[in-house]
């Protein structure tokens, strides 16, 4: 059964992400809000925000937690609604039929609910392993969960983290693969070159929330020393989700517009060849038939390879800009705040 068919198949609900979302223009502000009102006193209450605990986390660490869990899902169903935006755009381009059509945008904003639990299956378990490393053995991690509330607190906070980040990404690679299939179905013009940029719009919207998140992480240095495995497995699952989020796009749209380039272009060289001969002999009638030939194999030689316009360069360039900028103005803020304070 191919790949798009089979989406018609299996029940299907709204991914629970976009579920905390509250419908209305002011649902995204909304919830990430009622996200920071609902975990920023379970952190105070626990002593987060003043106190310290095994693993080193201090009150950056709680607001790292409280930031990230309030961006993530707004992010993410902003994205999502891009997401669909770009597959409205590409709709009347594709060779789908309009049950298949509606099928894949349904899939864009539902997944089956066998899927979501496996992913949070996948979150529990890298949320245990990563507890491991900073406990050091089985034993201390045991003991977090017997211990003060701060403790408790600060074990359970990379758990919703990790959920909320491993279900956006799953579900933003799960819609990179179907525009990749989307490639392979839609109808190239060559002599309309931004017919194709939602594939870059949708690539370059998809990496938002990724590299939002990478962003964030420097907040937790703030706060003093902090265990490298407290960034660094998040750093590099989501430095790698970038990339193969971009490449799962935009390669196949490159390999089409390419192969749809060269085709085209041994076309239009077969008919100047066919009057080559006599426009060599400068037969009228043979340069008349070759001149708008020249100037087309011009316009196609120029025509673009990639499904990016200047606004998706933008886009990716300011995305891409923000993750070192953070990374620095976090290290020249706890620069200065070390030179205050240890003089």
């Amino acid at each position: 059964m191919d790949a798009l068919e089979a989406l018609r198949d299996g029940r299907r609900r709204e991914h629970w992400l976009l579920a905390l979302v509250p419908y209305g223009a002011y649902g995204r502000p909304l919830a990430a809000l009622a996200i920071i009102v609902v975990l920023a006193p379970v952190f105070y209450a626990s002593g987060a925000f003043s106190g310290s605990f095994a693993g080193g986390g201090t009150w950056s660490t709680a607001t790292f937690f409280c930031l990230i869990l309030a961006y993530i899902t707004p992010v993410f169903h902003l994205i999502t609604e891009r997401t669909e935006a770009a597959f409205d755009a590409l709709a009347p381009r594709l060779e789908l039929e309009p049950e298949a059509a509606a099928a894949v945008r349904r899939a864009i904003r539902f997944k089956t609910s066998a899927d979501q639990l496996r992913i949070a299956a996948i979150a529990v378990a890298i949320w245990l392993l990563q507890s491991r490393l900073l406990a050091g053995s089985f034993e201390v991690m045991g003991g977090i969960f017997t211990g003060s509330a701060i403790e408790l607190v600060m074990a359970l906070g990379p758990l919703l983290v990790w959920l909320s980040v491993t279900a956006a990404t799953a579900a933003l690679i799960d819609n990179a693969r179907l525009f990749r299939l989307l490639a392979d179905r839609v109808r190239v013009d060559l002599l309309d070159p931004d017919a194709l940029t939602p594939f870059g719009y949708m690539a370059a919207s998809s990496i938002l929330v990724l590299t939002g998140a990478i962003a964030l992480l420097p907040i937790m240095w703030l706060g003093g020393v902090v265990d490298p495995w407290t960034t660094i497995p998040g750093a590099v699952l989501l430095l790698g989700a970038v990339c193969y989020l971009v490449l799962t796009v935009l390669w196949p749209v490159h390999r089409v517009l390419r192969d749809a380039r060269h085709a085209e272009l041994r076309r239009v060289q077969q008919h100047i060849d066919v009057h080559g001969e006599a426009a060599a002999a400068f037969d009228r009638e043979a340069l008349e038939a070759l001149a708008p030939l020249l100037v087309y194999r011009g316009e196609i030689a120029r025509m673009r390879e990639w499904p990016l316009d200047l606004g998706v360069l933008t886009r990716f360039g300011l995305y891409l800009f923000i993750v070192p900028m953070t990374w620095v103005g976090a290290a020249l803020i706890e620069y200065v705040v070390g030179f205050f304070i240890e003089g």
